[in-house]
C-alpha cells in the first residue's frame, strides 16, 4: 500500500476533499485506488461515472471482481433503494424528507427551522459524518442521540460546537429492557412496527434474510423472519 486515505463523509456525499487526494495521488503514482467498501464510495451512479472518468483503476474490496458496467448497475440500484425509502418516510408521517445527495442536509433544517435548529436528533445512519451534522442540526441545549454504530467503532464531531450549544448527548443502548416497552407500544396501537416490515422469511431462510439485511438490498426497511406456531 502506497498511502492511505481516511475519509470520513457520508456514503450519499458528493463533495470528498479526502477521495479528491486519494485520486490525485493515485494519478502521480500511477497507483490503484483501493476502496473499503462501495456503498461507503457512493449511492449515486453520476458519481461512479465521474470517478471512472478520472482514468484512475479502482477496486472496491466488498466487490473485486465487479466490472465497471456491475458497478454502475450496483450504484443505480443502491440509488433507487434510497429513492424508496425516502417515499416510505412520507407514507409513514415525515413532514420533510432530504436525499443527502441532492440536499445540504444541514442547510435545510437550520433554514426551516429559522436557523433554531431542532429540539432531539436521532441519528442512526451509523456515519461518522452524521454523527457530525447531528451536533449541526441541533439547538442550544439541544439532544443528540447517537443510534447508530460506526463500523469504525468510534464517534467523532467537533468538541467545541457541541460545547458552546450545551448539547446534551446520550448514547442508545438498543437492549436496555426495550420490548417490554415495545410491546407496551404496540398492543396499545401507539406504535405500528409492521409498517416498517419489507421483507418476511420462513425459518429456514434465516441466512438469506441476514445477507438481505447486511446488504441494504432490495428496499429492505426490516426484515422478519416468522417462525410456525407450532414450532413455538
Amino acid at each position: 500500500m502506497s498511502t492511505e486515505f481516511v475519509a470520513v463523509e457520508c456514503g450519499r456525499k458528493s463533495e470528498r476533499p479526502k477521495l479528491a487526494k486519494a485520486i490525485a495521488e493515485c494519478k502521480r503514482k500511477k497507483a490503484t485506488l483501493v476502496i473499503a467498501r462501495l456503498d461507503r464510495l457512493a449511492r449515486n451512479v453520476a458519481f461512479i461515472a465521474g470517478l471512472m472518468e478520472s482514468k484512475v483503476q479502482f477496486v472496491a474490496c466488498d466487490m473485486p471482481e465487479a466490472t465497471p458496467f456491475m458497478l454502475h448497475i450496483y450504484a443505480a440500484v443502491a440509488q433507487e433503494e434510497a429513492r424508496v425509502k425516502i417515499e416510505h418516510a412520507k407514507r409513514l408521517g415525515a413532514h420533510a424528507v432530504f436525499q443527502a445527495e441532492k440536499d445540504n442536509v444541514v442547510k435545510a433544517i437550520l433554514e426551516g427551522t429559522a436557523g433554531r435548529g431542532v429540539d432531539v436528533v436521532l441519528e442512526a445512519a451509523g456515519t461518522l459524518a452524521t454523527v457530525e451534522e447531528s451536533m449541526r442540526i441541533s439547538r442550544h441545549g439541544g439532544t443528540a442521540v447517537l443510534i447508530g454504530i460506526p463500523p469504525e467503532d468510534r464517534y467523532e464531531f467537533s468538541a467545541s460546537f457541541a460545547r458552546h450549544r450545551g448539547l446534551t448527548i446520550k448514547l442508545c443502548r438498543r437492549m436496555k429492557h426495550t420490548y417490554p416497552r415495545g410491546i407496551s407500544l404496540t398492543s396499545s396501537g401507539k406504535v405500528d412496527p409492521g409498517s416498517l416490515v419489507t421483507h418476511r422469511f420462513p425459518l429456514e431462510k434465516v441466512e438469506d434474510s441476514l445477507k438481505l439485511v447486511d446488504a441494504y438490498a432490495d428496499g429492505v426497511v426490516k426484515a422478519v423472519i416468522e417462525i410456525p406456531e407450532d414450532r413455538g
